[in-house]
């Protein structure tokens, strides 16, 4: 995940040096909360937009800290059958991320 935490830290930073509007698509909850201003939630296909958020947390923001944390929580406790499909994604992406033998 360092690689990760890496590229995020190198987008902020280019986006706080250019002042451009940026469009990340990401799966991961946690992440869109860290880096956006807005998020957008999409539809399976024909892809729409069903869901957009401002994000009115300060920055900069930490996915560890408990207000990001609290916000999340509120995200998926007010839009469950829209936020479903997203958890689901995160954790299919980490089963893949899982050596094969389960890692250990």
């Amino acid at each position: 995940m360092l690689f990760r935490s890496r590229l995020r830290d190198l987008l902020l930073t280019q986006w706080r040096e250019r002042g451009a509007t940026i469009v990340f698509v990401t799966h991961d909850l946690r992440e869109a909360l860290q880096l956006g201003d807005r998020v957008l939630f999409m539809s399976a296909s024909p892809g729409r937009v069903v869901l957009d958020i401002d994000i009115p947390l300060p920055r900069p923001r930490d996915q560890e800290s408990d207000e990001m944390e609290a916000f999340r929580h509120t995200l998926l406790k007010e839009h469950p059958a829209i936020l479903a499909g997203l958890e689901e994604s995160n954790l299919q992406e980490e089963r893949r991320l899982v050596p094969a033998g389960g890692g250990s």
